[in-house]
């Protein structure tokens, strides 16, 4: 996506305009454009003209604004269909009157927002990144059956679908096994080279059961010789094999998560998402009190909320002359989930200094209770045997003091496409808050195989930093939001 101009702010009225250039941009465009918004682009309309002989009708080229009432979207064809009221004036169409437009490839346009909130200004800049673009090509492939697929940053679409019905390999139908066999193969080379755009992909996956991706890449590497294709022989290096358990879209999976293939993609925002939830699901069946899903779970997680207070005080032992103690205390806020504090003591792992590290309402009582949100801090020692000041050392304790209770939220872009404004800013503070907190916020594409699994778990799911046991036994209702 090309960005050609842009006018916003977060919170306040603006304009983006832009130009779609890969069938991804479309899916960015879907995602940006919601009832109410203003989209000024070209649009063709027969209109009468009177001719003197009579009355002809004229295919005219118009420069059109609509308030958008409603949005479709062809994934396959890459086009997005906008119907809404006429905003612009003009001798062939009425102001006010229903018009529909249809945003393409190549066709630039200007989308306006009364408000533009964060999740708006993170996809503009989503979508207008090159590094961003499909940087992964899979083959699925077994017996009669190849699927090509491209998976780029926030899309994954099946650009070639090859079937075919194979003999027997036994019996009387056994002669015309190997024909049939060979020509399914080159159906699916033909949509490799027709589809697979190597100056962009990073990396081909040939995966499937048994045996067939081996012999497709052969043939693949004897062909390109043969055929002198450029592009399959001088990135033969980019091509490999991974195992999967079918040939259909919803094993990407994985081969996303396959240790080969994410150390070649460990960089792109589709393997941080499958890894991500991966780690939701480990959690989900290990420590299942770390883990939540659901907008009433997730939401009240993420109000679980408290102050931290730091103070200062001289150690006792032989080494109390240089070192200094610090208490952390965290008061839970009025109304939050959970148990009401965590206590863990720490040592500092320099020797000059002894410091205790409690977490707890006490700075002298401490238990047991073992929460990942604390960590031995490397505070530092002290330049001399007066004790410093406490401001000091609130630096050293930015990250416990700004900690909250959600580590990593998952949650689906298909929930920001709603018309319910409430809701759209209750997802946008959420993420907004979990970012400030010093957590992780991945928003996952639905038309990404992760994203439609997040999507069956509600499409919004959160892996905590510490267990809330209380929280888990909770039936808490989704107020609305789901």
């Amino acid at each position: 996506m090309k960005l050609l101009a842009r006018g916003f702010t977060k919170d306040a009225e603006g304009y983006v305009k832009l130009l779609p250039e890969e069938a991804e941009d479309m899916w960015h465009v879907y995602n940006l454009a919601r009832e109410g918004d203003h989209i000024t682009a070209t649009t063709f309309r027969k209109v009468q003209v009177d001719k003197g002989t009579g009355a002809d009708t004229e295919r005219l080229k118009l420069k059109l604004t609509l308030e958008v009432e409603s949005i479709e979207f062809d994934a396959e064809g890459g086009v997005i269909r906008i119907k809404g009221r006429n905003l612009t004036e003009s001798e062939h169409i009425k102001l006010g009157a229903y018009h529909s437009l249809e945003l393409e490839l190549g066709r630039a346009f200007t989308l306006h927002k009364a408000s533009w909130d964060a999740l708006d200004i993170e996809r503009v800049k989503q979508a207008t990144d090159v590094a961003l673009s499909a940087d992964l090509a899979a083959v699925l492939i077994t017996e009669g059956l190849a699927n090509v697929c491209l998976v780029g940053g926030s899309t994954t679409l099946v650009r070639a679908r090859v079937e075919a019905n194979l003999p027997r390999k036994r019996g009387a139908a056994a002669l015309g096994y190997d024909k049939a066999w060979a020509r399914f193969l080159d159906h699916v080379l033909n949509a490799v080279v027709r589809h697979v755009d190597f100056s962009v992909v990073k990396c081909l996956v040939i995966a499937g059961p048994g045996f067939a991706k081996d012999q497709f890449k052969e043939y693949m590497e004897a062909e390109a010789v043969r055929r002198e294709i450029r592009p399959l022989i001088e990135n033969k290096d980019k091509v490999v094999l991974a195992p999967a358990s079918s040939a259909y879209k919803h094993s990407l999976k994985e081969v996303l998560s396959c240790p080969g293939i994410a150390s070649r993609i460990k960089d792109t925002k589709a393997a941080r998402e499958v890894a991500a939830l991966q780690d939701f699901y480990d959690l989900l069946s290990t420590d299942s009190s770390r883990a939540f899903y659901g907008p009433g779970h997730v939401f009240a997680a993420a109000e679980l909320g408290g102050w931290l207070s730091v103070a200062v005080f001289p150690c006792s032992g032989p080494k109390a002359s240089r070192a200094i103690g610090i208490s952390i205390s965290w008061r839970q806020a009025a109304g939050s989930a959970g148990p009401p504090c965590w206590e863990r003591p720490a040592m500092n792992v320099r020797a000059q200094m002894h410091a205790r590290v409690c977490l707890g309402p006490d700075p002298r009582g401490v238990n047991d209770f073992h929460s990942p949100l604390l960590r031995s801090a490397p505070f530092p020692s002290p330049p001399s045997p007066y004790l410093p000041s406490p401001s000091l050392l609130l630096p050293q304790c930015a990250a416990l003091r700004s900690a909250g209770a959600i580590q990593v939220l998952l949650i689906s872009d298909s929930l920001f496409r709603i018309n319910h404004i409430e809701k759209r800013r209750r997802y946008a503070q959420l993420v907004e808050g979990v970012r400030e907190a010093g957590g992780e916020a991945l928003v996952f594409s639905a038309m990404h195989v992760s994203g439609e699994q997040l999507t069956q778990l509600s499409g919004i799911a959160a892996i905590l930093r510490f267990p809330l046991p209380e929280l888990e036994d909770l039936e808490i209702p989704a107020e609305g939001l789901a």
